[in-house]
């Protein structure tokens, strides 16, 4: 989850930030939408998170 290819750390940890709920519930639509493939085997981890100011 906190890596990037070679990468690991918390900064590292893929997100999503949305500034309205239209946005949130597309970005997690799409997350659920993502192809399965033979190369990417490992669920998706990637946040959804409310943007800040």
């Amino acid at each position: 989850m906190n890596r990037q290819g070679a990468d690991t750390d918390t900064r590292y940890r893929p997100a999503i930030f949305t500034h309205s709920p239209d946005q949130a519930t597309i970005a997690k639509a799409r997350k659920r939408r993502s192809p399965s493939s033979t190369f990417h085997t490992q669920k998706i981890v990637t946040e959804n998170l409310e943007a800040g100011r």
